[in-house]
């Protein structure tokens, strides 16, 4: 498809108020929580390389050295 085949898009909002003191709503919470998954299975596909599983949390330098270094030593 091209830009000529393309319907026309409206932009439209829709404002709720808020029901706390002060009129506040949350903000940006939804990016935070796929985060520590998206960055362990990242670890995980990194270390596919080494014959690993990287399936626990939290993440630390010192479990990743171990992880690589004990699949060295077991081929």
């Amino acid at each position: 498809p091209t830009a000529g085949d393309m319907p026309q898009v409206f932009v439209d909002s829709i404002e709720t108020p808020s029901l706390t003191l002060g009129g506040f709503k949350g903000l940006g919470e939804g990016a935070a929580i796929p985060t520590a998954g998206a960055i362990t299975n990242a670890i995980d596909d990194a270390l596919s390389a080494f014959n690993v599983k990287f399936l626990e949390l939290p993440i630390t330098p010192e479990k990743i050295r171990k992880l690589i270094m004990s699949a060295k030593t077991n081929p």
